[in-house]
């Protein structure tokens, strides 16, 4: 028996056109690093969050790096 934890194929139904759209966009223009698509992400994400300011990351490991050195926490603090 499969368990399935989380199901977006309802979601990617849904919003299919515009993923396919969105990738397009970017693969299109070869702009993988910063870019339009990556500003318009923060701005939209930081308007949701009510924050001024949200920074995109290549992945959760960059972005607790990010966090720890922002609050100063280094080597041997636990």
């Amino acid at each position: 028996m499969e368990v399935k934890y989380v199901d977006f194929s309802l979601q990617y139904k849904k919003e299919k056109d515009h993923i396919l759209n969105s990738m397009d966009r970017v693969l299109s223009s070869g702009q993988y690093i910063l870019g339009e698509e990556v500003e318009e992400f923060e701005n939209n994400f930081s308007a949701l969050c009510g924050i001024k300011h949200a920074i995109g990351v290549a992945n959760g490991t960059d972005a607790l790096i990010l966090i720890m050195k922002a609050l100063g926490i280094g080597e041997g603090d636990q």
